[in-house]
């Protein structure tokens, strides 16, 4: 929670939820278990430090609710009862819900936004990192008819997860937001030699904005909170259908 939050104030935040990978998978019911949620990716950034719990966008302080679910399994939709659980339970602002994970976590975010309208409705941006599935129209569809922002970020050269699955979906969205596209891939180096999945721990630190294949130049919160639920619906709009009838002249 962020500093000087107060649970009895009037004051809403932007919620960030964090969606562990694969490995990380746990029943959530102790300390172990928790900690292995907690020691990868944009948590352990947070526990480190490397994470801006407060960033200034154009003249605006934000500071932010983030929270990270641990799950076993299940799959993408199951995730809309979080998000409102969050809403009714701290103080978020509803129009600033933001979606970041990597891996898995990647994946069960594009699942969510796969899985219905109304699920796609609740959120405003999603940073997928590395995610492992391919593109699902569906999703595609309700990310962009939705205005809900997509920053799909791979290693080029990802061995466990291919980067195409990132371009796809970035491809796909933009497909049904022709003229305003609504969907970015940003491809980068390899981070780890070691394991090339692995863009976690670079992505997420507070000093990635400065590095070339930043295509935003911007830490992924500066990105987020440019968009809102609100603004996504303001005008110009995009008719689908209408009609014309003379009446009284």
């Amino acid at each position: 929670l962020p500093n000087g939050y107060d649970p009895n104030g009037t004051k809403k935040y932007p919620l960030i939820i964090n969606f562990h990978g694969r490995d990380k998978q746990g029943p959530g019911n102790s300390q172990e278990s928790v900690c292995a949620a907690a020691c990868e990716g944009l948590a352990l950034k947070l526990e480190q430090y490397r994470f801006p719990e407060t960033v200034v966008v154009n003249g605006v302080s934000y500071s932010f609710i983030i929270l990270t679910p641990q799950y076993l399994g299940g799959s993408g939709g199951d995730f809309a009862p979080m998000i409102d659980y969050a809403i009714s339970r701290y103080k978020v602002d509803p129009d600033r819900v933001y979606l970041t994970g990597l891996s898995l976590g990647a994946s069960y975010i594009m699942d969510f936004m796969s899985s219905s309208v109304n699920n796609a409705k609740k959120v405003a941006a999603t940073v997928p990192l590395a995610g492992c599935n391919s593109l699902n129209p569906a999703g595609a569809s309700n990310t962009a008819t939705q205005t809900v922002r997509y920053w799909g970020i791979h290693c080029l050269y990802d061995q466990t997860c291919p980067s195409n699955n990132t371009v796809s979906w970035a491809n796909g969205i933009n497909s049904y937001s022709p003229g305003n596209p609504m969907a970015t891939a940003d491809l980068t180096p390899v981070y780890n030699p070691g394991f090339y999945h692995d863009i976690f721990s670079t992505v997420y630190d507070i000093n990635w904005k400065d590095l070339p294949d930043n295509v935003f130049h911007q830490h992924i919160t500066e990105w987020m909170v440019q968009y809102s639920r609100a603004s996504g619906s303001a005008l110009p709009a995009i008719l689908g259908n209408y009609q014309v009838k003379l009446k009284d002249k």
